[in-house]
């Protein structure tokens, strides 16, 4: 088969005609942009998790261990935690 247009739309029809491809329906920018949002809110919250558990990885390592704690209660205890100890830990850290 040589490689013209119209050999192409042939190719192209016989596909979708023996249902190899079916018909996609572009989404509106309304749901573009709430899916954007929604894959960025996913992964900040991945991070935010990861953040958390490198620091606790690393206060654990000065002996310093808590329980779950989430957002602002997060920061309070660890502040809480390193407040005794502040100076060669916070300093380790580049704070």
């Amino acid at each position: 088969m040589n490689k013209s247009d119209e050999n192409d739309a042939r190719g192209l029809a016989e596909l979708v005609r023996v249902g190899w491809y079916r018909e996609v329906k572009v989404k509106s920018a309304e749901s573009q942009a709430t899916r954007s949002m929604l894959v960025a809110r996913s992964r900040l919250v991945e991070i935010r998790r990861d953040l958390e558990n490198q620091t606790r990885s690393m206060l654990k390592e000065y002996g310093l261990q808590f329980s779950r704690s989430i957002g602002s209660q997060f920061r309070r205890k660890v502040w809480e935690l390193v407040a005794d100890g502040a100076g060669c830990l916070l300093q380790s850290w580049g704070v």
